[in-house]
């Protein structure tokens, strides 16, 4: 979800960069010094083995540089692997029809599903919500839908059957919880029409003092053409607070706690598969909220890189970055229109026909990703 606040735009991210900036905050030394201390032994742990959890975290904190200011810099990206076809205007209203075989994937953050708010809303407000929200959904008829900022399962449960749509179900729906231990109001579910095989859900790892916010939610599908292992997850905000002592080290380690987990889900999918968690001829989905973007307010930042490196596609490949927005602009507070929400697949011969689908911002602020796979 896009928070409302002023951000400062940090330079590219290197070790150093934080070596500087808790110089420059002495008052911050303490952590400073401990994130350090985390971050360098993690690098320490990679270059003596491969096998680590978190892949090279030296790729992690060493900037790349991304051309264009607006727009998500992979969707200039030719497609590698599999089969890419022409693509529509993403932003037509005429959603592109099926062909037998596919899988049509949605993903949309729904915004305090379903107060809007933080703060429980009347329940027939809140009602009202689910039926409008599961009435879009209904158009789109999606066979599996990646949601963000789910109140709880049973919300899930009851907006999976408002959809009304021939086996679409709830597969899975996680339950993380705030650092205080109280019940998170964000949770990340995954819905499907096909058949469940199994499901799981998990926090991320705390890295020293980087402790990313939630974790994933896992389904795996016996979908057409092979069982699909898919990811919805919620990556850190940029939120910074207006009484932030040092604004530079938060903005730093929201992008740390993004790329962190990050390495977590990509370290994760390929150990599945080793183990035989899953079939090895798994096809992969990992959609969501990334909150950030590949253009110069994040440059540096490689949460989305690390995917293309990892050789996954982007829902955006081929597509003109200036049509690819799921955020409109927000000039009071200074962000240009962005494409945070994303779907990353691995494995599929064929992916086509990425729309995005604005909504009506009293429901939420991000438009609703869809894309068609075989």
């Amino acid at each position: 979800m896009r928070k409302r606040q002023p951000q400062p735009q940090p330079p590219p991210l290197r070790v150093n960069d934080l070596r500087t900036l808790f110089r420059k905050y002495p008052t911050a030394s303490i952590i400073g010094t401990l994130v350090l201390i985390s971050v360098a032994m993690i690098v320490s742990d990679v270059r003596q083995s491969r096998s680590s959890s978190l892949g090279e975290l030296s790729d992690t904190l060493v900037p790349e540089s991304h051309a264009g200011d607006t727009g998500p810099a992979s969707a200039a990206v030719p497609a590698r692997g599999g089969k890419a076809e022409s693509q529509p205007d993403p932003r037509s209203s005429r959603l592109v029809p099926a062909e037998p075989g596919e899988i049509r994937m949605a993903d949309w953050n729904i915004r305090w599903f379903p107060s809007g708010s933080p703060e429980p809303q009347d329940p027939e407000v809140e009602a009202a919500t689910m039926r409008e929200a599961a009435k879009i959904i209904r158009r789109l008829e999606p066979n599996i839908l990646c949601a963000e900022e789910i109140r709880s399962e049973e919300v899930a449960e009851q907006f999976a059957g408002l959809i009304r749509l021939p086996d679409f179900r709830l597969a899975v729906c996680s339950a993380f919880t705030n650092y205080d231990g109280t019940a998170g109001l964000q949770q990340t579910a995954v819905f499907s029409t096909y058949p469940v095989i199994k499901t799981r859900w998990d926090r991320w790892h705390t890295v020293g003092f980087v402790d990313p916010p939630r974790g994933y939610s896992f389904a795996l599908l016996d979908a057409p053409g092979g069982p699909v292992g898919v990811f919805a997850i919620h990556l850190k905000s940029n939120y910074i607070s207006q009484d932030a002592e040092n604004p530079e080290k938060t903005a730093y380690l929201n992008r740390l706690k993004r790329q962190f987990a990050t390495k977590q889900v990509l370290q994760i999918a390929e150990d599945w598969k080793k183990s035989g968690f899953v079939p090895k001829n798994t096809r992969y989905i990992v959609a969501g909220d990334f909150n950030t973007a590949e253009t110069r307010r994040w440059e540096g930042e490689t949460t989305l890189s690390d995917f293309r490196k990892a050789g996954w596609h982007s829902c955006y490949e081929g597509l003109p970055p200036k049509r690819c927005y799921t955020l409109d602009a927000d000039p009071v507070y200074g962000y240009d229109a962005v494409a945070f929400d994303y779907i990353f697949t691995k494995g599929f011969s064929g992916r086509r026909a990425t729309q995005i689908r604005p909504v009506s911002g009293r429901i939420s602020d991000h438009a609703i990703v869809v894309q068609l796979l075989r």
